[in-house]
């Protein structure tokens, strides 16, 4: 039950994101304001950037999890956890290179974000076509009887 929360929290924070503007960062600042204090619109963009990210992070996790108790399963578990790897890399990345006018961390954000809806489209059409990810060897050794 927590993973469809947290999925429906990343999008929730996705919209916030959008309705609160970001302030303009090094490398970007198409207004040439050169804030220096953040304003209170780009703080909650913020927060709600980082909900997003935990949300993220923390579903994919419970759901490695959840995927660990099934031998069946078990190739999904090290899926989700390699993707949440991914996103974690992604946003470090982002966060090092949003501090320098790189041009880079945009790109680097647009890759986080689109790790939980690869994951999520990987997963759901492997259910509906009933598309193992892998079997386990147990599976593997019955099916050969």
């Amino acid at each position: 039950m927590a993973f469809p929360i947290l999925i429906a929290l990343t999008g929730i924070s996705f919209i916030l994101c959008g309705i609160f503007q970001q302030d303009p960062a090094p490398g970007y600042d198409p207004e040439g304001l050169e804030l220096t204090t953040p304003t209170l619109q780009g703080l909650i963009h913020l927060f709600f950037a980082g909900v997003c990210a935990l949300c993220a992070v923390f579903g994919l996790l419970i759901m490695a999890q959840r995927f660990a108790k099934h031998s069946t399963w078990h190739a999904w578990r090290t899926y989700s956890l390699f993707m949440t790897n991914v996103l974690v890399i992604f946003v470090i990345i982002y966060a090092i290179w949003s501090r320098a006018s790189s041009g880079f961390a945009g790109m680097f954000e647009r890759f986080a974000l689109m790790i939980v809806p690869t994951w999520s489209l990987t997963f759901l059409y492997r259910l509906e076509k009933g598309i193992p990810f892998m079997f386990s060897r147990v599976s593997q050794e019955e099916n050969k009887n």
